[in-house]
């Protein structure tokens, strides 16, 4: 029987997880459900919905902040690709975005080691 509720647990905590980061999610989920499945006492229901909601807050959390560092890498690109502008023309420009692709892709297939320091 522990197994199962373990993995009932674990289940819902990812469900929760998933769940947390879409789009328009604002709630938790009920957990009447489970929370009769497990046969909690009062006090176990309520340590549990504390628990899921701070994790789904959490989660939510994380989200935006991720959603504001995308959005802050985005302007700060724009404003790197605009002061490029102000020293190359579009030509040029071009040339030199491809140039750093090409050495980005290097890197990521060759990533340089560490100097030694013996």
């Amino acid at each position: 029987m522990k197994p199962t509720i373990l993995l009932l647990v674990v289940a819902l905590f990812g469900s929760l997880s998933v769940q947390a980061m879409q789009p328009g999610s604002e709630t938790s989920p009920d957990l009447t459900e489970i929370i009769d499945e497990l046969q909690l006492d009062s006090e176990q229901a309520s340590k549990l919905t504390a628990l899921v909601q701070q994790h789904h807050n959490e989660m939510k959390a994380q989200h935006q902040q991720r959603k504001q560092d995308r959005s802050e890498r985005q302007q700060m690109r724009q404003q790197h690709r605009e002061a490029l502008l102000s020293v190359l023309n579009h030509e040029q420009l071009y040339q030199f975005e491809n140039y750093m692709h090409e050495l980005h892709q290097q890197r990521r297939r060759h990533p340089q080691r560490p100097a030694s320091t013996e």
